[in-house]
């Protein structure tokens, strides 16, 4: 298993564990990636504002006609 895969298979299991994403960030800073390394720092505070979006903005489900986009869930954007 290569550094690249642990690092992503323990983000995968508990993604709110910051220190190892930003452990990740160095790593990949270290490989040269340094855009997923930036955006490896800045996932914390975007999922934060995110979930709180979400919270505070429910989506009404009757508030939209068929044709129209449904609501939305954190979980339902976590998954696209």
């Amino acid at each position: 298993m290569t550094h690249r895969n642990v690092f992503l298979k323990a983000l995968a299991e508990n993604e709110d564990d910051t220190t190892t994403r930003l452990v990740y960030a160095d790593w990949l800073e270290e490989q040269g990636e340094h855009e997923e390394a930036d955006r490896q720092r800045k996932w914390p505070v975007a999922k934060e504002w995110l979930v709180r979006l979400c919270r505070d903005h429910p989506l009404d489900e009757g508030a939209y006609i068929e044709s129209e986009r449904p609501a939305i869930s954190y979980e339902t954007l976590l998954k696209l």
